[in-house]
């Protein structure tokens, strides 16, 4: 489908289809496997994201590139992007986790989606 329509996937934490097969979990297994075949036929661009990038199939390290590994920011980047972030956004409302982070010392924590409330 996204061939057909030109478009980028994003499959965000593919870990259950990029998992190291294991012969003890054969669902598992054949999940990934089904998984390489399809993307190998594949002509679209597609993101896969995983937090879990140590349990990653060789089969995947081998047949996707590039895959990058993004480290957290350092609390200077956090507290040279923040700004930068809230001027641009719609609507600037007031998002109490993030006004802390213009308080010092306060860009030393990592803001998580389950950090900031959803509006």
């Amino acid at each position: 489908m996204a061939t057909e329509w030109n478009a980028v996937s994003l499959l965000d934490e593919a870990d259950v289809f990029m998992a190291e097969r294991n012969p003890y979990n054969i669902a598992s297994s054949e999940l990934v496997s089904t998984f390489l075949r399809e993307l190998e036929h594949t002509l679209s661009i597609i993101f896969l994201t995983t937090n879990m990038y140590p349990t990653i199939d060789k089969a995947f390290r081998a047949r996707v590139s590039p895959h990058p590994l993004l480290e957290y920011l350092t609390s200077d980047a956090r507290a040279f992007i923040w700004p930068k972030f809230l001027d641009r956004s719609p609507g600037k409302r007031s998002v109490p986790a993030i006004e802390e982070s213009s308080k010092p010392g306060a860009a030393e924590g990592n803001l998580t989606h389950s950090t900031l409330p959803i509006w």
